[in-house]
């Protein structure tokens, strides 16, 4: 189905999500379940590393791929002592918790689906334990990590005209 104004069955605004929507649950080695504790924004990373290596008869730089760093930003109103706990436990105990996030994409308005994406073994790397600003009439949080590995469980559908897009590019 093509739109009226373009033509393109690609360019049609109903199929782009809103990333308002979804839901986000954090999974703990104790088998407790959180919700998103009213998770604002997220943003998962697969970031390549690569080595520059050189090569006679060439003045250029080659790279080659060497090893991926997957890190997480999460922003949310601070409502959860679960960070603090954790930072805690790792400070006076040692034991450093590892979990799992399962983030949910999902706009019921669009013809895509779910897009359901799994994060094994994330890790925080720095929690804010007290924060307190005259200007924040509604007082969020922040704080990022990595993760080991992750899997999509679920993709977006393919709508009318990406696979001849794709079936395009490929040619």
């Amino acid at each position: 189905m093509a739109t009226a104004i373009t033509g393109d069955p690609l360019i049609d605004a109903r199929n782009v999500p809103n990333g308002a929507l979804g839901y986000i649950y954090f999974y703990f080695s104790d088998g407790n379940k959180q919700n998103g504790m009213y998770v604002t924004k997220t943003e998962f990373k697969d970031k390549k590393n690569k080595t520059a290596i050189g090569a006679l008869g060439t003045g250029a730089r080659l790279h080659k791929t060497t090893s991926t760093e997957g890190t997480f930003s999460i922003e949310g109103y601070d409502i959860t002592n679960v960070w603090v706990e954790l930072e805690a436990k790792f400070r006076h105990e040692g034991i450093d918790e590892y979990f799992n996030i399962t983030v949910i994409e999902w706009d019921p308005t669009t013809a895509l689906g779910k897009k359901i994406t799994n994060y094994y073994n994330c890790n925080v790397d720095e929690v804010t334990l007290s924060s307190q600003d005259v200007d924040d009439a509604i007082k969020k949080t922040s704080f990022g990590g990595t993760f080991e590995d992750y899997e999509v469980i679920e993709s977006y559908t393919v709508i009318d005209g990406l696979m001849m897009a794709e079936a395009a590019a490929a040619a």
